[in-house]
């Protein structure tokens, strides 16, 4: 509960009262319009939209593939980016609220008992688990090439961490309800359940970059494509979510290799764009289909 008594605003809680001078109060607001809510938006721009398999979407990933979908008890929906369902995995994790892909691998983070899980993508069997970090409302779950990410959406935190459940640094969001997270290869992206927006931010410096509005409210999930950012919202009345795909300025994924004897993929497909591919060493064929 907030009271100014002419001089000071005090800050009552349940268990303390603090007193602020009325120009720190001012300095913080500024600093937090300028370093979010003062920068420019970059606009939304939809490349198009598909029901979502579930009536409470709650985190989504892609694997290059396919789209794997977070509903509310258990499963989780394989589906084509046209969003046909090619399966659906009954998992052991009650409440899938954070996805990701981690080495072709996926993982889950479980909201009801706060744990992370391999899961595997055939069976829906989890292949190992370890506690979550976090301490009130598991939600989305990135991975960055090395490292997972993980947002408390209550604590508003963000939690690095690695596969064995090390936490490598912690961080206070400005953000009031962070839930979707995903990683474009370069930034972090983080949606706000409160906000209904998604935040761009540098994961080594956590210095915000960009926003852009949801193409419809509580994003919960996000995934990034290769090329363009998928948003599951978590608004629309019971049967009724959608996931979008929308532009968020990324240039289609290059591929560099000195390896003469693999098989590779360009994401998202089809793409355009100049692709370049350094060879080195005896080449005896290349093929581009």
């Amino acid at each position: 509960r907030l009271s100014f008594d002419g001089r000071l605003i005090k800050l009552k809680t349940m268990k303390k009262t603090y007193k602020l001078p009325v120009l720190s109060l001012i300095i913080i607001g500024l600093f937090l319009y300028g370093s979010i809510f003062g920068q420019e938006k970059s606009p939304l721009i939809v490349i198009k939209s598909i029901p979502s398999p579930t009536n409470s979407t709650n985190d989504l990933t892609f694997d290059g593939t396919y789209l794997y979908v977070g509903g509310y008890d258990f499963a989780i929906f394989k589906i084509l980016p046209s969003g046909v369902i090619i399966d659906t995995l009954i998992t052991p994790v009650k409440r899938p609220y954070g996805l990701t892909i981690v080495n072709g691998k996926l993982w889950v983070a479980n909201n009801i008992n706060k744990t992370i899980h391999r899961i595997n993508k055939v069976t829906g069997a989890s292949e190992k688990s370890f506690p979550s970090p976090c301490t009130t409302y598991d939600a989305g779950l990135a991975w960055d090439g090395s490292y997972l990410w993980h947002t408390d959406a209550q604590m508003q935190k963000l939690y690095k961490l690695d596969t064995t459940g090390v936490v490598k640094q912690t961080l206070i969001t400005p953000l009031q309800e962070p839930t979707g997270l995903s990683f474009d290869g370069t930034y972090l992206w983080i949606g706000d359940n409160f906000t209904n927006k998604l935040y761009k931010y540098n994961p080594n410096t956590f210095k915000y970059i960009d926003t852009i509005d949801s193409p419809k409210g509580r994003p919960n999930g996000l995934a990034f494509d290769g090329q363009y950012l998928w948003v599951g919202e978590n608004e629309s009345p019971i049967g009724a979510d959608t996931l979008f795909l929308i532009d968020i300025g990324a240039p289609p994924s290059s591929i560099n290799t000195q390896n003469n004897d693999l098989q590779i993929s360009v994401l998202p497909n089809p793409s355009s764009g100049l692709f370049k591919f350094f060879l080195k060493g005896n080449v005896e064929k290349v093929e581009i289909s």
